[in-house]
């Protein structure tokens, strides 16, 4: 029995593909193999972040734009404590229970906290803004209180 031309050519590109998928496959089993062999050798755990972990990244993305709209003239002082008020949660409460204060007071101080933490970036663009935050900072929270130092995670 002998094949004709035009067989062999309309069975060519099934060929191609079957032998492609075949090489394509081993390269991607290869590749798995060496991530794992990578992590092994550097012996870090490596683990997908918790509900938890990420609802604080959540939270964190929201204080940084809110402190991005606070620097750009966008929001108030006032308005940027009421976002980080809101933010404030069970955990972060956890996270520092010697944190004294109310939730107002935290709330203030780690708005100025983000914010002198962004201005330093574009020390020149933000300086005569992040001075009017500054001073509206000083008028509500009490003298004695450490606002330079709040936590800025969570």
């Amino acid at each position: 029995m002998i094949i004709s031309p035009r067989v062999l050519i309309g069975a060519a590109p099934a060929l191609v593909v079957v032998a492609g998928s075949f090489l394509l496959s081993r390269v991607y089993v290869h590749d798995q193999e060496r991530t794992a062999k990578s992590a092994a050798i550097t012996n870090e755990p490596v683990s997908q972040p918790t509900a938890a972990d990420e609802e604080c990244q959540h939270r964190l993305a929201i204080k940084l734009e809110c402190t991005d709209d606070l620097l750009s003239g966008r929001i108030t002082f006032e308005e940027a404590v009421a976002r980080f008020e809101s933010l404030i949660g069970v955990q972060e409460e956890e996270f520092d229970p010697t944190s004294s204060g109310s939730k107002h007071q935290r709330a203030i101080a780690q708005a100025l906290s983000f914010a002198r933490n962004q201005a330093r970036y574009e020390a020149e663009r933000f300086q005569a803004m992040l001075s009017r935050i500054e001073a509206e900072a000083a008028t509500l929270l009490p003298a004695s209180a450490d606002h330079g130092n709040a936590p800025i995670v969570r």
